[in-house]
């Protein structure tokens, strides 16, 4: 019988990890349990840039026309071969992909820039300082511009166990920090306890890994989708 998968990734990213899941022979259960939102970035006013940073796909999907407008003939530093299409989609034709995380892009950022490049980071509401913190040790100054935000799905009971099935999940796939609580939450609720009894949780990052550690969360140290799936293929 095939492993039961639960995805919580934000459409439309969910069906096309289930799609993916399905194809490694497992049984995927679609239950987003946050969803993205766009978000009025503040005025720039005459601030100027010099080069753009986008740590994920939906920062560089999100962002207004206007916007994009302002900075597309600047150099866009992104995080891996998603943000990477995202960007090139949004408008950006200069795009440098760092390969790895928030950390291996702002190396690339501090190789490749002079102390005083003024960066325009894309981002959610909903990050870690991580890369504000390590551009600014490299005398980089950062506006950050919120082009979106994360939100909880909220679901009925009767909407749960529709989706969730009466069959025991042998995993659930986690892309955020606010899913990761979502999760938490999800488990701990009595009428669908027996279904995460033995539930391993696959996380997209060791800081969303962080939030439910006590669950034996799994990182594959490898902050992609790929790394992911390959770690629960092998899984015993």
């Amino acid at each position: 019988m095939a492993a039961r998968v639960l995805v919580t990734r934000p459409e439309p990213g969910a069906s096309k990890t289930a799609a993916r899941l399905a194809e490694l022979g497992f049984e995927p259960v679609v239950l987003p349990l946050s969803k993205i939102v766009p978000r009025d970035p503040q005025p720039l006013g005459r601030a100027q840039f010099d080069v753009v940073a986008v740590s994920s796909a939906n920062a560089a999907r999100h962002a207004p026309a206007s916007l994009i407008a302002r900075l597309a003939a600047l150099p866009c530093h992104v995080v891996g071969a998603a943000t990477a299409a995202a960007a090139r989609a949004a408008g950006f034709p200069i795009v440098l992909v760092a390969a790895g995380d928030a950390a291996a892009l702002a190396r690339q950022l501090c190789e490749r820039s002079d102390p005083g490049t003024h960066v325009a980071y894309l981002c959610g509401r909903v990050r870690t300082p991580a890369l504000e913190d390590a551009l600014a040790a490299c005398d980089m100054p950062v506006t950050a511009i919120e082009t979106y935000d994360t939100e909880i799905v909220s679901y009925s009971t009767d909407a749960l166990r529709r989706s969730l099935g009466s069959r025991k999940l042998d995993a659930v796939l986690v892309y955020s920090t606010v899913a990761a609580q979502a999760a938490i939450e999800l488990a701990a609720r009595p009428e669908l306890a027996h279904l995460f009894e033995k539930t391993k949780y696959y996380c997209l990052s060791s800081r969303i890994a962080d939030v439910i550690s006590r669950y034996g969360a799994v990182h594959p140290g490898d902050s992609t989708e790929d790394a992911l799936l390959d770690i629960l293929r092998r899984a015993p």
